[in-house]
């Protein structure tokens, strides 16, 4: 007859508690929720979510490094209060847990942010009234800009201009008729009179493949100096700007 089975306790709870340390990491407040400390687990938890969420709305600028700090450290905060509690952490020295726990909050952030850096990558504009812009690097990988698309240039594209805005793209009719400016016979709203006054009455051309027209002279902001339009090779795109900002409380979609 064989011996009754011994329940392993020690490997039970050894999973039990590795599933707290990467519970109370991934969801600030939440095991003290669990363990009835309901407004220690809401204030964690709401610290965290408050400080990331602005972080993100103010991503680019200097507030989105601030609030990103404070959600970090927040979230070590709450994971070391909740091993404290813990048989397995409980004698472990507070600072060793808050450098365990900070090196796991920033690894945990580094996804997020590999993100960001791809689809909202924040680049300076031109000068100082020019703000700051949020790149969509990928924009472009399977597919061509179309027009109307803000777009920002590599450092060799002439004159320097880094933002400009997509006229026309590789096999598009641009016509001048003396009074408007036409892309395959659609009609575009372009200050004519400012930026082509010296052009011949009638002009007619097609746009390369694998060229777009671009126009900076379009400004982002009030008061902006620019270029004529300038022809460009694709492959000086950086990527799509879909985001523009002149201040932390001054952001708004292109």
């Amino acid at each position: 007859m064989d011996p009754p089975s011994v329940p392993n306790h020690s490997s039970s709870a050894w999973t039990s508690s590795l599933a707290t340390v990467w519970f109370a990491l991934l969801l600030p407040g939440g095991v003290q929720w669990s363990r009835g400390r309901r407004w220690r687990g809401l204030a964690f938890a709401w610290s965290y979510g408050g400080s990331l969420a602005i972080a993100l709305s103010f991503w680019g600028g200097w507030l989105s490094l601030i609030f990103l700090a404070v959600a970090v450290a927040c979230q070590t905060l709450g994971w070391v209060d909740a091993l404290k509690g813990s048989p397995f952490s409980g004698f472990t020295p507070t600072t060793v847990l808050a450098a365990t726990g900070g090196g796991l909050s920033l690894a945990a952030h580094f996804p997020m942010i590999g993100l960001l850096c791809l689809f909202a990558w924040p680049v300076a504009g031109d000068g100082r009234t020019d703000g700051s812009y949020l790149v969509n690097r990928l924009a472009y990988r399977s597919q061509s800009p179309a027009p109307g698309d803000w777009v920002w240039l590599g450092g060799t594209a002439p004159g320097d201009v880094r933002a400009a805005r997509v006229v026309a793209v590789g096999g598009q009719e641009v016509e001048w008729t003396g009074s408007r400016w036409t892309v395959d016979g659609r009609s575009i709203n372009v200050d004519s009179t400012r930026v082509f006054a010296g052009y011949p009455n009638r002009w007619r051309f097609r746009v390369p493949n694998r060229h777009v027209l671009i126009d900076s002279a379009v400004p982002v902001s009030p008061g902006t100096p620019g270029a004529p339009w300038v022809m460009i090779e694709e492959r000086r795109i950086i990527g799509r700007i879909w985001a523009h900002s002149t201040g932390p409380w001054d952001r708004r979609l292109l």
